[in-house]
């Protein structure tokens, strides 16, 4: 990888973001479309909790239950990547061209692009949070504390580029396939389940919790929305943090090996 020309990563930063505030319509349109899915969810587990004579299910308490199921779906919408069919296509197009030719490495272009965008995202994320949060403490009496917030907003970084560096390598499938979005559209699904995005991966029965557990998935969404649901805390945060900068080192260096194989029979036509 090239030498980082700072000025040029920065304004790749600044089109992320200018992006992410020119679609802001888009983004709070997929934002609020997670709405259904937040109200069967809790009408779903309102339901189990009503039939229930535990008062907590899966060791989750109602308000804990609640509150995960809110903001896992609203985490996912923002943590989620998007770039590789944007991706696919500059490898189907040519456009990955001009970055073979001049000094700029596609790698970090797409770096400060995806953190650019989702600096913002991350902003409104974190409001809209706070009135979750302050509406289920009024309803549900749902306890959060300040230890949970400072530990949700170090891992939620992490959690970034995590996605970021497991979307790269998803994407360098593109010099194989021809049209990959079937498959991204697959592994999205997939992932989500295995992130816990739509359900706690509690859940699931032991041989598949166990299973789940050996993958990076649930540092994505699951891991940091139990620090701000209290689940989490002490020192399994600083465990889980460990374990996310593993995968994370991972999965760049499977993403370098993967990108230049692909360019190796990358053809570099159109553009």
């Amino acid at each position: 990888m090239l030498p980082l020309p700072w000025k040029t990563y920065a304004k790749c930063f600044k089109m992320g973001a200018l992006s992410a505030m020119e679609y802001r319509v888009d983004f709070f349109i997929r934002l609020f479309s997670g709405a259904l899915p937040i109200v069967i969810q809790c009408y779903l587990w309102t339901s189990i909790f009503r039939n229930s004579s535990s008062t907590t299910v899966f060791d989750y308490t109602y308000s804990q239950m609640i509150a995960y199921s809110i903001l896992a779906i609203l985490t996912s919408t923002v943590v989620a990547a998007g770039f590789e069919r944007e991706i696919s296509t500059d490898v189907k197009e040519g456009s990955l061209n001009k970055f073979i030719v001049q000094p700029i490495s596609y790698f970090y272009f797409r770096v400060f692009k995806f953190l650019g965008d989702k600096s913002i995202r991350i902003a409104v994320l974190v409001v809209i949070n706070a009135i979750v949060i302050a509406i289920l403490h009024v309803t549900l009496d749902f306890q959060l504390m300040w230890q949970a917030v400072i530990g949700f907003l170090i891992v939620i970084p992490l959690s970034l580029l995590l996605n970021f560096s497991i979307y790269y390598c998803i994407s360098a499938i593109s010099f194989w396939v021809i049209e990959a979005w079937g498959i991204f559209a697959t592994f999205t699904l997939l992932a989500g389940i295995a992130s816990g995005s739509m359900f706690p991966i509690d859940i699931f029965n032991a041989p598949v919790q166990r299973v789940l557990q050996w993958l990076p998935f649930q540092y994505v969404i699951y891991f940091p929305v139990n620090i701000l649901s209290g689940k989490v805390s002490g020192v399994s945060i600083m465990s889980g943090m460990s374990i996310q900068l593993i995968w994370l080192v991972v999965f760049l260096f499977v993403s370098k090996l993967l990108w230049q194989a692909g360019m190796r029979r990358y053809e570099a036509v159109g553009g």
